[in-house]
């Protein structure tokens, strides 16, 4: 998952054709940067406000590749990127292990991928690999074994909703981040 935003803000390129060449490459690349975290923040609140996921697992799974500064030269990409495997397993959605009560094969276990969405059960599911793994028997007896996979987060922020609020975020805080940095690197150069 990589996203790209490709804008001209036409007023941050007026500001950086008056100022010199210096507290320019270094408020731009400031501004890409700070921009680029609170557009992982806003990432980040879209995907647990829609999927059951805790925001240190989604904060996780989310890179920022920093746009530098270093003397005379500017590096001026920034990625967002997610971290980690094509799909997740299940158990990070795990709600519930519900007591055998009796009935043949083991604990009921639950899950729920979506916030407000209903509880699934998968028969045959069982929690392995102390706690960190879902699986599921595929055949009668105790083997053969499959892991539970399913979505992981850089397949959420591809949904469209969450990737339209994030590319929002970027767009209405570019500008004034920006206005702050170029302030910020002036009075220092004074």
């Amino acid at each position: 998952m990589q996203l790209s935003i490709k804008t001209n803000f036409p007023d941050v390129q007026k500001k950086l054709q008056r100022l010199r060449s210096d507290i320019a490459d270094k408020a731009l690349s400031m501004a890409v940067n700070r921009t680029m975290e609170q557009a992982r923040t806003a990432m980040q609140r879209e995907i647990t406000g829609t999927y059951n996921l805790k925001a240190a697992y989604v904060r996780q799974r989310l890179a920022i590749s920093r746009a530098i500064f270093k003397g005379k030269s500017l590096s001026f990409t920034a990625s967002l990127l997610g971290t980690g495997k094509r799909s997740a397993n299940l158990v990070v959605f795990l709600v519930r292990k519900a007591p055998n009560n009796g009935r043949k094969g083991g604990p009921q276990v639950g899950f729920r991928i979506r916030k407000g969405g209903a509880i699934s059960r998968v028969p045959g599911a069982f929690i392995g690999n102390k706690g960190r793994t879902a699986f599921r028997r595929t055949g009668t007896g105790r083997l053969p074994i499959e892991s539970l996979r399913t979505i992981d987060v850089p397949q959420m922020f591809n949904q469209g909703r969450i990737n339209a609020a994030v590319v929002r975020v970027l767009q209405q805080r570019f500008p004034e981040v920006f206005e702050q940095q170029v302030r910020f690197y002036a009075s220092r150069m004074r």
